[in-house]
């Protein structure tokens, strides 16, 4: 297994790279064009000497004023190795530095410091001291959040306990009167951080690509065709996958929302965004350069020619760090250093926007509550305690979560798009926990995140102090969530022992379980600042390992490469090891149908469940492994790279 996930870890390249749950992370086209020399590590990938031959050539077409020599000196090595297993042609690929941080060079990207003219194109030599840099922190994080999600996923398939800490959903309004036991209580709340990683990495994975990509080449109106052509591919898996759910059921619902439909429309939005940021963002600049004196005015002017003549516009303002084609003297000279005032400013501004949109989304959930975020009385409760386990597949769970909590509001009077876009929405025809609009919030937060992180050449160890630093300020407002009362969507929710031999005490504080309540659908300010700062401990954990040693965590690489084709096999794949596991070990189970109220039957939290859910892991890493070395000899728009 280790060997696996070294030659895992080192087969990627940075701009072949684009999970759907996450980043490209490490994908500078323009750190590959950068000529320095790559050194050979142990960590050398030796499956497919297509892919070299590939990233070679973008490399040669990429910087056609670079000597040979110099394209020789930043192109991958692919010298015959007729030795190595596994390659394809017994050919050697040999990588630069591997860093389980985040990139330690990010030319032209970063707000300037002082002479960088904000539309210069990138330079056409060397980078001085740019390297190849591989980035395992997210892909780590990415396929850690997979395991989870299938512990939750094979739980529905086999029967195992309630679908929430409680005997209910975690809804907004939802009544709560009893908890679920203690492993299925900490799966559950571990299960959290799936869906806002997932959003997160796949804003950040958004960013990463469009910088790819436009150092390749491609044109505004290519990136936004691959957004949308990528959006549709997620839908149509996800109609897929419902189909394939919704087998031999007498109710067919015509869609069904367990994610995937949510993740597709805000990477679309993701892409739009980032593309409509490279197109405001220098023209800010501009705008801004007169308030630092005339020389700013005049750069200004001077930029508007440039960028009328053709150059590109950038994503992320220029680096500080990164040579330009300017003289000394012009690097120096007063319109320079005006100008790199006004775009680092407006990169500032940028960055604030997002941030700004990132709170309104998660805060507007609970405006728009219907509830206003609190739970009515005992008397007028709709909920129940004795939530009954559905054993059959993920609808199920989903229909069941239904009857016991309001998941289907009342009408917005905005129409029912509105409500889609904003609230879970269960009906005979729709069966969607997770509106798009709801989680936007995450893909905007990943956004503002990626470009914080190539905004200039971070350590490894400032990136983790960086992540540890956001995760305790995100772990500060879950606390003030539950000790000031705002941000929550289960006030006077929890109506357990606890909370009913104290009616008048804070409810969060009323025992440990208590305090982690948080609700996820839709997700509350609560549910988004502990997953956040639980996935940022992760992150900077992630980050302090060791490179070698992180790459030998059994299957996570694996699972992080290839998060889509892992999220729609392992449906299938625990569902027909759920044929068995009923045959061998089914018993009767201690509720009732919620839709018949005749007895259950499922393997409960037992030993047997757990050996199926390693058994359904051991089967899905050589897939994931097998499925990452296909996808990595396609072309880089090849549609096999959206899985």
């Amino acid at each position: 297994m280790s060997a696996n996930a070294v030659e895992q870890g080192g087969r990627r390249h940075a701009d072949e790279r684009q999970g759907v749950f996450g980043t490209d992370a490490a994908g500078d086209a323009s750190n590959a064009a950068a000529a320095a020399t790559v050194q050979e590590t142990h960590f050398a990938a030796t499956e497919h000497g297509d892919a070299v031959a590939d990233h070679n050539e973008r490399l040669r077409a990429s910087s056609p004023s670079t000597s040979s020599s110099t394209q020789a000196s930043a192109t991958i090595s692919n010298d015959s190795q007729p030795g190595q297993a596994g390659s394809r042609h017994g050919k050697k690929l040999s990588y630069g530095s591997i860093t389980n941080g985040f990139p330690r060079s990010a030319p032209s990207f970063s707000p300037p410091s002082s002479g960088v003219h904000p539309s210069a194109p990138p330079p056409p030599g060397p980078a001085a001291g740019a390297g190849k840099t591989r980035v395992l922190a997210p892909d780590l994080l990415r396929g850690l959040l997979m395991v989870l999600q299938s512990i939750d996923h094979s739980a529905m398939q086999m029967g195992v306990w309630q679908h929430g800490v409680g005997k209910v959903t975690e809804g907004d309004g939802t009544v709560v009167h009893e908890w679920n036991p203690g492993r299925a209580w900490i799966a559950r709340t571990l299960t959290h951080l799936c869906a806002p990683g997932f959003m997160f990495l796949l804003g950040m994975g958004t960013v990463y690509f469009t910088r790819s990509r436009t150092n390749l080449g491609w044109s505004p109106s290519r990136l936004l065709r691959h957004y949308f052509i990528r959006m549709v591919a997620l839908l149509l898996v996800e109609e897929v996958l419902g189909f394939i759910l919704m087998w031999n059921r007498a109710t067919k619902v015509l869609i069904l929302n367990i994610v995937l439909l949510a993740l597709a429309v805000n990477y679309f939005l993701s892409g739009l965004l980032c593309l409509f940021f490279r197109y405001t963002e220098p023209r800010l600049a501009r705008l801004l350069a007169p308030l630092f004196g005339h020389a700013g005015a005049d750069a200004a002017r001077e930029s508007d020619d440039e960028t009328q003549g053709g150059e590109r516009s950038r994503l992320i303002a220029p680096s500080s760090t990164t040579p330009t084609t300017t003289t000394a003297g012009e690097e120096s000279s007063p319109s320079c250093a005006n100008l790199s005032r006004a775009t680092s400013l407006s990169w500032h501004i940028h960055n604030l926007i997002l941030l700004v949109l990132s709170l309104l989304s998660i805060f507007g959930n609970v405006l728009l509550s219907p509830h206003a975020g609190r739970c009515a009385s005992a008397s007028d409760s709709t909920s129940t305690s004795s939530g009954p386990l559905s054993s059959s597949a993920l609808v199920d769970f989903v229909t069941a979560a239904a009857a016991d909590a309001p998941a289907t509001p009342p009408s917005s009077g905005h129409g029912a798009l509105f409500d889609f876009l904003f609230f879970p929405v269960i009906n005979q025809y729709i069966v969607s926990p997770f509106p798009p609009l709801a989680w936007t919030s995450f893909a905007v937060f990943g956004i503002l995140y990626a470009r914080i992180v190539l905004a200039r050449k971070w350590s490894p160890n400032a990136v983790v102090c960086g992540n540890l630093a956001t995760a305790v300020v995100l772990a500060i407002l879950f606390v003030c969530t539950r000790l000031l009362h705002f941000g929550n969507l289960s006030e006077d929710c929890l109506r357990m022992p606890e909370h009913l031999a104290h009616p008048g005490r804070n409810q969060y504080l009323a025992s440990f379980r208590s305090f982690f309540y948080i609700v996820k659908y839709p997700p509350s300010v609560a549910y988004f600042s502990m997953t956040m700062s639980l996935n940022f401990f992760l992150l900077a954990f992630f980050g302090a390992i060791p490179a070698n040693w992180a790459v030998k965590i059994p299957g996570l690489m694996n699972f992080g490469s290839s998060a889509l084709f892992f999220y729609a096999t392992h449906f299938v794949v625990y569902k027909l090891l759920s044929i068995p596991a009923y045959r061998l070990f089914a018993h009767r189970l201690p509720d009732n149908d919620p839709n018949t109220g005749q007895p259950t039957y499922g393997l409960g939290d037992t030993a047997a469940y757990w050996l199926f859910w390693l058994l359904g892991l051991f089967i899905l890493s050589p897939l994931c492994r097998v499925y990452g070395r296909f996808k990595s000899r396609q072309p880089a728009d090849s549609i096999w790279r959206f899985f």
